[in-house]
């Protein structure tokens, strides 16, 4: 069980430690991922049964706000906010999931995403993730046909750690799960976070809950 988890269910023990060292705001355009590199990223193949199949809709473990997108068949720039916040806090993690096909020209979808503390943008604003573009590297042998239905999550503050999948006792693959960050980043005026619909094509306008994207925030207000 990581450390991590008792310590965000319990708000009030994380309001105690408003005096130790926690890490300095990183300067603008530090965080963004490398989205290139398969190895930063989590691959998941999931059958779609129905829309509430969907991992991207699911409530995530450590998530205190989110915003969800589906895709919406054109070029219009939408911006959905996972927060806004006006006052003290602690941020300890900001991660994205995809749900939908990976690699194909006919349905797919590109997004982005902005993290503003006390003012600052933490994100480049030149980062997308598109999900026609596969990128190198291992993607864990999760990923067989374009044709798949996958979940992808990828980190913005904090890490993915590898959780191995046990079966009568044998290790048969692994995936990764996100993990917050140890010591947050505090913000003393306000917090925003927004994820950004860029463009999206779709089959047709059934499709459209078939490609969806979540960011997801661990924040305690008042910290």
């Amino acid at each position: 069980m990581s450390l991590i988890a008792p310590l965000l269910s319990l708000p009030g023990r994380v309001r105690k430690l408003r005096g130790y060292n926690a890490p300095k705001l990183p300067a603008a355009g530090s965080i963004s991922p490398v989205v290139t590199k398969a190895d930063n990223q989590s691959w998941e193949v999931f059958q779609q049964s129905s829309p509430n199949s969907q991992i991207s809709r699911l409530v995530q473990a450590h998530e205190t706000h989110f915003a969800f997108l589906e895709g919406q068949n054109n070029a219009v720039e939408l911006i959905e906010p996972a927060c806004d916040i006006t006052g003290r806090g602690a941020l300890y993690g900001v991660w994205m999931i995809y749900s939908g096909h990976i690699g194909t020209t006919s349905e797919w979808i590109r997004m982005g995403a902005s993290v503003i503390v006390d003012g600052v943008e933490l994100i480049n604003q030149a980062w997308e993730w598109d999900s026609r573009v596969f990128p190198s590297g291992a993607a864990s042998g999760l990923i067989t046909t374009d044709t798949n239905r996958t979940a992808v999550k990828i980190p913005f503050l904090g890490t993915l750690e590898h959780s191995p999948i046990v079966v009568d006792t044998v290790e048969i693959d692994f995936r990764k799960e996100y993990v917050p960050l140890l010591k947050p980043l505090r913000f003393d005026q306000s917090l925003e976070i927004n994820l950004i619909h860029r463009e999206s094509e779709l089959l047709s306008d059934l499709s459209l809950d078939e490609v969806t994207a979540r960011l997801c925030a661990a924040v305690y207000e008042d910290a």
